[in-house]
């Protein structure tokens, strides 16, 4: 993850460079990365983020160790998934498997979400708390009224016998 003073140390080493809601934006040198701004350790991580144009969108930076053991196509959801979650998209083994990929796939498909759920997560591990793209679901979809409200729980006086 990428912090507050990182954040300000490449803004200050990056001519050009911009602060963003969610990391930094600056401009590629003849389309290149400037390289000399990142430490090798960021370098051999997965540096995460969209390339519009002539400039680079950098939203976060995994070290190697986060990213360790991990397939080229399991770091695609390495931003929105935990590392055991991105280790059970390998095999699809049920239904809370699949519906996991469903989940993650739709999230990358569009960037905004990436960025929100990116966002979500940051904040999660800055807070302590563990992320679980699967939990953070279940939070979202609980239902969010009492169960003295169904219909069910209680006789109305229009059911006829």
């Amino acid at each position: 993850m990428i912090n507050k003073t990182r954040i300000d140390e490449l803004l200050k080493s990056i001519p050009g460079a911009r602060k963003a809601s969610l990391g930094i934006i600056f401009p590629l040198v003849n389309g290149e990365f400037p390289k000399a701004a990142f430490t090798n350790e960021e370098l051999n991580g997965r540096i995460m983020g969209e390339k519009f144009g002539d400039e680079f969108h950098l939203r976060t930076i995994f070290t190697r160790e986060e990213v360790q053991g991990l397939t080229p196509d399991e770091l695609f959801y390495v931003e929105l998934c935990s590392k055991k979650e991105s280790i059970r998209l390998r095999a699809i083994k049920g239904a809370h498997d699949y519906l996991l990929r469903l989940r993650s796939e739709a999230i990358a498909d569009f960037p905004r979400a990436v960025r929100v759920f990116g966002a979500r997560k940051t904040s999660y591990q800055n807070k302590g708390r563990p992320w679980s793209l699967t939990r953070v679901f279940n939070i979202l979809c609980q239902p969010s009224f009492h169960k003295s409200m169904w219909p069910s729980s209680r006789p109305s006086k229009w059911m006829v016998s």
